[in-house]
């Protein structure tokens, strides 16, 4: 018991930053708002179990536990270094997973793996994916919408992922898309599964009766709202919170799944007992509590190394008021005209983020900036952006939030510089009477990088070399009023960006 209590107090004294973090995410995103259910579900999957583990002899497997507990605290280290919470957030089920096999052995860990990796899916890792399904799952859910409001005999045409009713038009946005709801009846499905199916064929199947449901319900749930639409009892915003409409159909979509989990689950039940019997392994080695005391001090004083890293304070090579007014044919714009929309902030619509109360994200606390806007002979205007850290750390990073959302939104543009190409990274959004985009890199020890883990790997290896965790970003950001001349304006801007570039050094320390 010692033993135990010494890891878990090197466990809290870690990763306590870690959970404070992850009930923070829970707490304010709508993307993962069932994490503090999946941590009750976890627990409960434990205790379901909790005769069964009490009945098992303690074996230590320091084999495979020590390993799996030092990969684990190494990935934390890397995560802290890198900023990257994440990294970190998922080394705490690794560096978990790895004490209790140290602890307890491989066969009380068959009976914990499920519950602790099942926390996983609250891990906010899941962005790119939630990202490429939702242009998809708009699609379906538009189609499947389409066919229930044909069915109960409303006219209706659709173009795209808009529902042309003869009265309103419904526009599916990303946050209809259903992919939410998704997550969170899989969330359901998958310790279901695990608690009352034994045979992998049905398990399998009852998940994939679970994406079915929640894909249907979404499209009932729109279908809802455009018939109400369609006799005057809503005005179609799929946007608002249809608080009513959403409610009964996430509730008819779980009980539509509690009915197909007792049809497969019938006949099941017993199939347990065979695992309720199983015998342990007779290979068990002796247990040292020096290794297991051994073990719970290093993770405890890797773990304390960060408090005791200080990165320099790298300051800039040269004052960023001094950045020429004068790049090429661009000239420095004094009578300081409109930006483009909230720049340096990147309003939601550009970024095809969720909106937010406040409607943009934008680079926190940066130690230098520039903001200038430049025009050239032809009237042309582009707004330039430098924002410059010190020494980066946790909610004073490049690569945050706004870092993260850009590096989804953006796609890649090489442009010459040197002897050869240098890549940037584009957001751009065309509308019916203006086309906006943006142009942005960044800039770590003296390497142009578009792509947000390069730039984090670099500043891992600073850190590590160096103890310096100094970066810039460079944002250029343009708008035109004819779509014609967008294809322009964007060359412009990436020459100009191309101009700008060879300037940095003087500025931008490496």
């Amino acid at each position: 018991m010692t033993s135990i209590a010494i890891a878990a107090a090197a466990l809290i004294l870690c990763y306590a930053g870690v959970i404070k973090s992850l009930a923070e995410t829970w707490a304010t995103s709508s993307m993962y708002s069932y994490g503090f259910a999946m941590v009750l579900i976890s627990g409960y999957m434990l205790w379901v179990n909790a005769d069964r583990l009490r009945n098992l002899t303690p074996a230590t497997d320091y084999v495979l536990g020590i390993p799996v507990v030092l990969f684990g605290i190494a990935m934390l280290e890397v995560g802290r270094l890198g900023l990257l919470m994440s990294l970190q957030e998922v080394s705490l089920l690794v560096t978990l997973a790895g004490f209790v096999l140290l602890m307890f052995g491989r066969e009380t860990f068959a009976y914990t793996w499920f519950p602790l990796g099942y926390l996983i899916l609250g891990i906010p890792v899941w962005d790119h994916l939630i990202a490429s399904l939702q242009p998809l799952s708009q699609d379906l859910s538009a189609r499947i919408a389409t066919v229930l409001l044909r069915a109960g005999g409303i006219p209706i045409l659709r173009e795209g992922t808009n529902l042309v009713l003869p009265n309103v038009t419904l526009e599916v946005l990303r946050e209809c898309s259903g992919v939410n709801q998704l997550l969170a009846i899989i969330a359901m499905a998958l310790p279901a599964a695990f608690l009352w199916l034994r045979s992998y064929t049905r398990r399998a199947t009852l998940v994939g009766l679970a994406i079915l449901v929640a894909y249907l319900s979404n499209g009932v749930r729109i279908a809802l709202v455009g018939v109400l639409a369609y006799r005057g009892l809503s005005d179609g915003n799929l946007r608002g919170m249809h608080l009513f409409e959403g409610l009964a159909v996430s509730v008819g979509g779980y009980l539509v799944l509690l009915g197909i989990l007792s049809v497969l689950s019938r006949g099941e039940r017993g199939g347990d007992q065979t695992r309720a019997t199983k015998t342990t392994d007779s290979r068990r080695l002796s247990r040292h509590p020096s290794i297991e005391f051994g073990t719970s001090l290093v993770v405890l004083v890797i773990g304390a190394l960060p408090l005791l890293f200080q990165p320099v304070i790298v300051q800039l090579s040269g004052d960023l008021g001094s950045f020429p007014s004068r790049i090429g044919t661009w000239t420095l714009d004094t009578v300081a005209p409109p930006k483009a929309d909230k720049f340096p902030a990147i309003d939601d619509e550009l970024l095809g983020a969720y909106p937010t109360p406040e409607g943009a994200h934008h680079f926190p606390a940066l130690d230098d900036e520039l903001v200038r806007t430049y025009r050239d002979q032809t009237g042309q205007r582009l707004h330039l952006y430098i924002g410059y850290h010190r020494s980066q750390r946790e909610g004073k990073e490049l690569a945050g939030d706004v870092g993260r959302l850009l590096n989804l939104a953006a796609t890649p543009l090489s442009v010459p510089f040197g002897t050869g190409d240098v890549e940037l990274r584009q957001v751009q959004l065309n509308g019916a009477n203006r086309t906006r985009g943006l142009l942005y890199c960044y800039i770590i020890d003296g390497r142009v990088l578009s792509d947000l883990y390069s730039s984090k790997r670099y500043m891992v290896w600073n850190a590590l070399t160096r103890r310096r965790t100094n970066g810039a970003v460079v944002m250029v950001a343009w708008e035109t009023d004819s779509s014609a001349e967008a294809p322009r304006t964007q060359m412009k801007a990436a020459e100009f960006t191309q101009a700008i570039l060879p300037l940095l050094p003087k500025f931008i320390p490496s």
